[in-house]
Parts: C-alpha cells; sequence; structure tokens
C-alpha cells in the first residue's frame, strides 16, 4: 500500500511493502524492500534497500542497505556509494561516501566520512581510509590506514593497562 505512490516518469524501480520509496520523484533503477524504505528518497538511482526503514533519508545514489534501519541517513542525507549490512548499520551518514559497514549499528566515525570499512557489531570506525574491526568506539578495535602497510594496530596498548604480568607458565 502506497508504495511507489509519488512516482512520475521514473523508470526501472521496484517497491514492496508500506510506504516503501514512496517520495521518490526523480531517479530510476532502485529497489525498495520493506516497510518505509526509501521512503523520503525524492531523488536516488540505483539504490537498493531491503529492510524496514533502510535508506529511509537517504538520496544519495549507488547506496545498498540490508537491515532494519540500515544506512536511515539523517535527515535529508545525500551519502553515496555505501553499504550497510545488519540493523542500523551506517545510520549516521549524512553526506559521507564510499564507506562500508558490516555488522549491528557498525558506523563510520563523522556523518561526512569516506573510505571508511567497519566490521563487528557496534563498531565505530577509527577514521577515513581505514578499516576497523572490532565492537564499539573505545579499546575492542583494530584498525588498518588503506595506505600504510605497518600492519594492523590494536587501539588499545601497555600505557593504558594496568596489572601486567609476564606469562612463564608457557616456557
Amino acid at each position: 500500500y502506497e508504495a511507489l505512490k509519488a512516482q512520475h516518469t521514473n523508470a526501472n524501480n521496484t517497491a514492496v511493502g508500506f510506504e516503501a520509496m514512496g517520495k521518490l520523484t526523480s531517479g530510476g533503477d532502485n529497489t525498495a524492500v520493506g516497510r518505509a524504505a526509501l521512503l523520503d528518497c525524492s531523488n536516488t538511482t540505483g539504490s537498493t534497500a531491503v529492510g524496514v526503514e533502510a535508506l529511509e533519508n537517504m538520496n544519495g545514489a549507488g547506496n545498498t542497505a540490508i537491515g532494519k534501519q540500515a544506512l536511515r541517513g539523517v535527515g535529508n542525507a545525500t551519502g553515496s556509494l555505501n553499504v550497510g549490512i545488519g540493523e542500523m548499520a551506517g545510520d549516521s551518514i549524512t553526506t559521507g561516501y564510499r564507506n562500508t559497514m558490516l555488522g549491528q549499528r557498525t558506523d563510520v566515525s563523522a556523518g561526512n566520512g569516506a573510505y571508511q570499512i567497519a566490521i563487528g557489531e557496534d563498531c565505530i570506525s577509527y577514521g577515513q581510509s581505514r578499516i576497523t574491526v572490532g565492537s564499539g568506539a573505545g579499546n575492542n578495535r583494530w584498525w588498518l590506514g588503506f595506505s600504510t602497510s605497518t600492519g594492523w594496530a590494536h587501539v588499545s596498548d601497555r600505557r593504558y593497562k594496568e596489572n601486567i604480568a609476564d606469562n612463564t607458565t608457557l616456557g
């Protein structure tokens, strides 16, 4: 009901679910499956939203969102070429682009972040041009910069730990 409600001359759009792609007035080659998927997007092209409110407020092109509120966007977001898989993955992206968020509540370091990959549960990216693996925004993350060949770095280190003892039982 009310899927593609505002559709005018758009081509190759598919919508299934209450209000899915309900306000799209221009743009084509989009797919929305789920209640309010791609709802407030008036102009987008080549985006795929699967899940309740996936890509709900995102007007950028070429986004892929799978999961409830994945890449939901804030306000009239214009981020493009982002991937969000998992409930609320990448939901704070506003103008960010070329980000990949894998896992429940994974997100970019800032709404305008670019070239960030976050993998884990509730994992917040360590920043632009980095892959971050772990959980949360604190010491439970590992990251690697795209432009470095130094290997993985752990957000936590010896300076922040207490009661460290050498392991002498392993020989």
